[in-house]
């Protein structure tokens, strides 16, 4: 979804045109940055993170989009969808990813 900015837009119209719906999304707690498939990616810089690209590249998508990935915390997820059901989804005891649910 790229910066905050663009996050909050997107949420804002999920909530406007959904009755119901269902989203999940990582957390970015979890040790594992399931789009860059690297350990602790989310953590480092845009200059590490390049240079793990170019050293450990799995992942599918191209470099650019790697670097626009903003995983979300619970707090901003609340924000952001402040009257839905969120839900964490645990493994290992750490947050993996979030539920964001609108049942009415």
């Amino acid at each position: 979804m790229g910066d905050f900015w663009n996050q909050k837009l997107f949420s804002l119209e999920i909530q406007r045109v959904g009755k119901r719906y269902f989203l999940q999304t990582p957390s970015f707690w979890f040790p594992y940055e399931p789009h860059a498939m690297i350990l602790f990616y989310q953590f480092f810089s845009a200059n590490i993170k390049m240079l793990l690209n170019k050293t450990f590249h799995r992942s599918p998508y191209p470099i650019e989009e790697l670097l626009s990935v903003r995983l979300s915390t619970k707090k901003e997820l609340k924000y952001l969808f402040p009257n839905d059901r969120i839900i964490t989804e645990r493994m290992f005891l750490l947050p993996k990813s979030y539920f964001i649910v609108k049942n009415k």
